[in-house]
């Protein structure tokens, strides 16, 4: 993958050639943290799907559950 030449940041645009060591890792860093963001925000919506699917298949079951207890009665 090929580096970008330019970077903003507050504002300001920078070469990345003209920036010390410790702030290309500070970039890359921060690329890296935004990507993970992405995966977790993927993540996290998968979960939420996944939990309000169980949700509504238990109130599926209760609800047939209900229904059989109320026939025995």
């Amino acid at each position: 993958m090929e580096e970008a030449t330019k970077f903003s940041y507050n504002g300001s645009e920078f070469n990345l050639s003209e920036v010390s060591d410790k702030a290309r890792y500070f970039i890359r860093q921060i690329e890296d943290l935004r990507k993970q963001h992405d995966s977790l925000r993927v993540k996290l919506d998968q979960v939420s799907i996944c939990e309000q699917s169980f949700s509504e298949m238990l109130g599926e079951e209760l609800d047939t559950t209900e229904d059989v207890v109320e026939e025995e009665e």
